[in-house]
C-alpha cells in the first residue's frame, strides 16, 4: 500500500479520491494507493502501465468493462476507490467475472451502471486524449456552451415539448393520409366490420357452441349415458342417493350413544347434497328437447363461419371483439376526419408556438454565456502559452418557419453551435477541428474545463496526455496552471514533462517488474531523493547525469 495524509495537513474538507485499490486488472496484481489534496503527478516510462492504472480508475466513473481487462490466470477483477464530500466516506466498489457478470456496490448496497455514472459525475472529471479529440466533433460544442450555462433544465421543457410536437405531428400527418384515400377505406372497413359482426362471439359462447355440436353429434349416446347416471344416482332401486339416505339415519342413531362420528356425518350431509344437484342436474338435461337436424345444420355452419373468418383474418375467437371496438374507432376517426384533423391542428400549433418560445430563450441563454465563456477561455489560453489566441462561438440559429419545418427542430434547440478557433496574432478565426493540433487540442480543453469548473460541483481531476505535444516554457505554464487550480480541487495528473513533474504536491512513480515468471505493475510514492533521479531520467533518458540531477534539483527548489 501506498498511503499519505492529505497535504493541507487537516482534515478532508474537498470532494476527492482519497483511495485506490485495483486487483487483477490487467498487469496489476493487488494495488492499494492512497491520494491526498493538492496536485499529484504520476509518471513512469513508456509502457510501464500508466494507461492501466487510468483504466481501473474508469471503471469506477461508469466506463464500460472488458473481461479482457482481467488478468490472464484471474477469474474476476476488482476496483475499489474511497471518496470523501465533507468528512463523509464513500465506498464505490466493481467487479467484473469472466463470464462477463458486473458487479457495482455504492456504500455496500447494489448499484446500476447508470447510477454509477451519475454518481461519480459529481467526484471525478477525467481529461484523456480521447476527450481531447472529441473537440474535433462539433456536436460536442453544443454541449461544452450548455455545460457553462449550468442552468437546470435548460433544455429539458424543450425536449418535452419536442417529443409532445413530434408525436402529435405524426398523429396529424396519419390523419391526413388517411382522409386522401378515405372512402375506399371506409369501404374496406365497412365490409369487415359487418363480417366479424356477423360472427362476433365471446370464448365461453364458442366453447358453449363446441359443447351442443357434441352433444347433438352424439345425441343418443349421450341420452342413454344420461338415463343410466340418473338410475345410479336416483332413479333406481338402492340408488346412491337412497343408500347415502339410511346411512345418515344410522349415523344419526349412533349420535345418541356416542359423539365421535358427528364430523362424519356432517360429511355425508355434504356429500348427499353435491349428489342431489348432480341428479337434478342429469334429471334436467334428460327432460331437454329432442334431437334435431336442423338444430345440428345451424351450429356446425356458424362453428364454420367463425374458423373461417379467424383463418382469414388470421385472429383468435377471443379477438373478434377487440378488433370490431378498433374498426368502429377507425371508422369513426374517419367519418368524421376533418373535424379530428381540425382540433389536432390546433393543439399542434399551440405546442409549436410554446416549442418555438422555449427554443428562443435558450438561444438568447446561450448568446450571452458565448461571449463570456469565450472572454474566460482566451484569458486562460494567455496563461497556457497562447499569447494571442482568440475563441468564438459561432452560433448558426435558425428557428423552425412553420409545423412541417422539422429540419429544424433539433434535439437540443434551433442552433447549431461551433468552436472557432485564432491560434495567432493576425489570423482569421477557423473551425478549431480544421486547425488544431494535438497539444493544441488538450490546452483548449484545459482551458474550457477550469472556465467551466467554476460552476459545477466536481472537485477531483485526472488528466492523461495533458502534456501531449508540448514543452519547455509552455509545458510549465501548464504545469502552474495545474498547480493553481490544485489549490481549491484536487488534481491527479499523469505526465512525461519534468516541467509538470517538479511543480507536483505528491509525485508517484509506476514501475513494471518480473517476479515470478509473471508481469507486474508496482506503484511507488517517491521521496525527495527519489524525485531527483525520476525526474532527472525524465530530462535525459536512461543515462542520467549530474547535470540532469542538478537541473532536476533546480527545478524543484524553484517550484516547491
Amino acid at each position: 500500500m501506498i498511503s499519505s495524509e492529505p497535504s493541507s495537513g487537516g482534515a478532508r474538507n474537498n470532494l476527492m479520491l482519497s483511495h485506490i485499490r485495483i486487483k487483477d486488472f490487467a498487469i496489476i496484481d493487488d494495488v492499494e494507493i492512497d491520494f491526498g489534496e493538492g496536485f499529484t503527478v504520476i509518471t513512469g516510462e513508456t509502457g510501464a502501465g500508466k494507461s492501466v492504472l487510468l483504466q481501473a480508475i474508469t471503471l469506477l466513473t461508469g466506463a464500460r468493462g472488458d473481461t479482457e481487462f482481467i488478468r490472464t490466470k484471474s477469474e474476476e477483477l476488482s476496483v475499489e476507490g474511497v471518496f470523501y464530500i465533507k468528512g463523509e466516506e464513500i465506498l464505490i466498489k466493481r467487479t467484473l467475472s469472466r463470464t462477463g457478470r458486473s458487479k457495482i456496490y455504492i456504500n455496500g448496497e447494489m448499484s446500476t451502471l447508470n447510477q454509477l455514472t451519475k454518481t461519480a459525475a459529481l467526484f471525478v472529471d477525467i481529461s484523456s486524449q480521447h476527450q481531447h479529440q472529441l473537440l474535433l466533433n462539433e456536436d460536442f460544442h453544443t454541449e461544452i456552451l450548455d455545460a457553462y450555462i449550468q442552468e437546470e433544465g435548460l433544455t429539458g421543457e424543450y425536449r418535452r415539448l419536442r417529443e409532445e410536437f413530434l408525436s402529435t405531428k405524426m398523429e396529424l400527418d396519419r390523419l391526413r393520409s388517411m382522409i386522401v384515400d378515405r372512402d375506399s377505406r371506409l369501404d374496406f372497413l365497412r365490409f369487415m366490420r359487418q363480417e366479424l359482426l356477423d360472427v362476433a362471439i365471446s370464448r365461453e359462447e364458442y366453447e358453449s357452441l363446441l359443447n351442443e355440436s357434441s352433444i347433438l353429434r352424439h345425441s343418443s349416446r349421450y341420452k342413454e349415458l344420461l338415463s343410466e347416471i340418473d338410475s345410479i344416482l336416483y332413479s333406481g332401486e338402492n340408488s346412491i342417493i337412497e343408500l347415502l339416505g339410511r346411512l345418515k339415519k344410522k349415523l344419526g342413531d349412533i349420535l345418541s350413544i356416542s359423539k365421535e362420528f358427528e364430523s362424519d356425518l356432517e360429511g355425508i350431509s355434504n356429500a348427499e347434497s353435491i349428489l342431489q344437484d348432480i341428479a337434478h342436474n342429469v334429471s334436467s338435461k334428460m327432460s331437454g328437447g329432442d334431437f334435431s337436424y336442423e338444430r345440428l345444420d345451424e351450429v356446425e355452419n356458424r362453428l364454420l363461419k367463425i374458423k373461417r373468418v379467424c383463418e382469414k383474418h388470421r385472429m383468435e375467437v377471443e379477438e373478434i371483439k377487440p378488433r370490431l371496438e378498433k374498426l368502429e374507432k377507425e371508422i369513426e376517426q374517419l367519418e368524421n376526419a376533418e373535424i379530428i384533423t381540425r382540433d389536432i391542428e390546433k393543439d399542434l400549433f399551440g405546442i409549436f408556438e410554446r416549442l418555438r418560445a422555449a427554443g428562443e430563450g435558450i438561444y438568447e441563454k446561450r448568446k450571452r454565456a458565448a461571449k463570456e465563456l469565450a472572454s474566460r477561455c482566451e484569458n486562460i489560453l494567455k496563461r497556457l502559452g497562447f499569447k494571442g489566441s482568440k475563441i468564438e462561438f459561432e452560433i448558426v440559429h435558425k428557428s423552425p418557419t412553420g409545423i412541417d419545418d422539422i429540419e429544424s427542430i433539433r434535439e437540443n434547440g434551433f442552433d447549431r453551435v461551433r468552436i472557432l478557433f485564432a491560434p495567432n496574432v493576425g489570423e482569421d478565426f477557423k473551425p478549431l477541428s480544421k486547425i488544431a493540433s494535438g497539444g493544441e487540442l488538450s490546452r483548449v480543453m484545459l482551458a474550457f474545463k477550469n472556465a467551466i469548473s467554476g460552476k459545477d460541483l466536481v472537485d477531483t481531476y485526472i488528466f492523461d496526455e495533458v502534456d501531449a505535444g508540448i514543452g519547455g516554457a509552455v509545458a510549465e505554464s501548464v504545469g502552474l496552471f495545474l498547480k493553481e487550480i490544485s489549490r481549491k480541487r484536487q488534481v491527479i495528473c499523469i505526465t512525461h514533462l519534468p516541467q509538470i513533474a517538479s511543480l507536483a504536491d505528491e509525485h508517484m512513480t509506476v514501475e513494471k517488474r518480473v517476479e515470478g515468471g509473471r508481469t507486474l505493475i508496482r506503484i511507488k510514492r517517491l521521496s525527495k531523493d527519489e524525485r531527483i533521479e525520476e525526474i532527472a531520467r525524465m530530462l535525459g533518458g536512461h543515462r542520467i547525469t549530474e547535470k540532469n540531477r542538478a537541473y532536476a534539483r533546480e527545478l524543484l527548489e524553484r517550484n516547491n
